[in-house]
């Protein structure tokens, strides 16, 4: 397992950063402000956020009684779609309470 320490890599947590307010727009070497008042140098970011799953069709479908409130499909320990047998799910719409990276997948 690679540490983020070998990558020069702080992960900070519980904050956001306004990335449409920086001091440089340049395009290189931006600085930006945490909503803790921590100041970020950079040279390169990924944009990587949560973003809720694409299922509002479904709501529509019969199996509107199997999606929960984040939009997720209600699944089983086979990745079912609880109540049926023969219908599986995968991926981003499924509410298994796991980290979902395509490192981990």
């Amino acid at each position: 397992m690679v540490k983020k320490q070998e990558y020069n890599v702080e992960v900070k947590l519980m904050q956001s950063v306004d990335m449409s307010n920086n001091t440089n727009n340049s395009g290189r070497n931006r600085t930006y402000f945490t909503s803790s008042g921590d100041t970020i140098r950079e040279d390169c970011h990924f944009l990587c956020t949560g973003k809720p799953p694409d299922s509002e069709w479904l709501r529509e479908t019969y199996l509107k009684d199997r999606i929960d409130n984040s939009g997720r499909l209600k699944v089983d320990e086979n990745l079912r779609i609880k109540g049926h047998r023969n219908i599986f799910v995968v991926g981003d719409i499924t509410d298994i309470k796991i980290m979902k990276m395509r490192k981990t997948s």
